[in-house]
């Protein structure tokens, strides 16, 4: 029988309350900052559960969101697969895939389905930056050196 390393992904549901901003996504970035999930985690492992802490709540949001499954002995990691939890059980996870291929300068994409893509073109923005596009807002913060569209 074969052995396999485990790693359950959980969800934890961690309230901060009375987070002051100018709009809802200002302030799951305040709340999210001011959460050191890490620190929580270190201190529910180490009985460390006295310390006073800012959040209004934590709890366990019944739900296992998905597991990343080694196969004992693979030192490469080549076998390790996610799966991903459905009403039907638990299925492999699936890796949205792109391929971009240029020739001649231009870019093309091949993607699987749902998945969003943007090309911005370094050259092209040197040269005239007010003729180049943007790259959709939804892709901020994968970069620093991309200009952005504004919401």
């Amino acid at each position: 029988m074969a052995k396999f390393n485990v790693h359950l992904y959980a969800v934890v549901r961690l309230k901060v309350s009375n987070v002051e901003a100018e709009s809802m996504e200002e302030a799951i970035e305040k709340a999210d900052a001011s959460v050191n999930v890490h620190e929580l985690v270190d201190r529910a492992i180490n009985g460390d559960a006295d310390r006073e802490c800012s959040l209004a709540h934590i709890e366990y949001a019944e739900e296992i969101s998905s597991a990343m499954v080694d196969v004992v002995g693979d030192a490469d990691f080549s076998k390790t697969r996610d799966f991903h939890y459905s009403n039907s059980g638990w299925k492999p996870g699936v890796h949205p895939r792109v391929l971009v291929t240029v020739s001649g300068g231009v870019a093309d994409t091949v993607e699987d389905g749902g998945v969003e893509v943007a090309i911005f073109d370094h050259d092209n923005y040197k040269e005239d930056p007010e003729c180049t596009a943007k790259v959709p807002a939804l892709f901020a913060g994968m970069a620093t050196d991309v200009p952005f569209e504004t919401m």
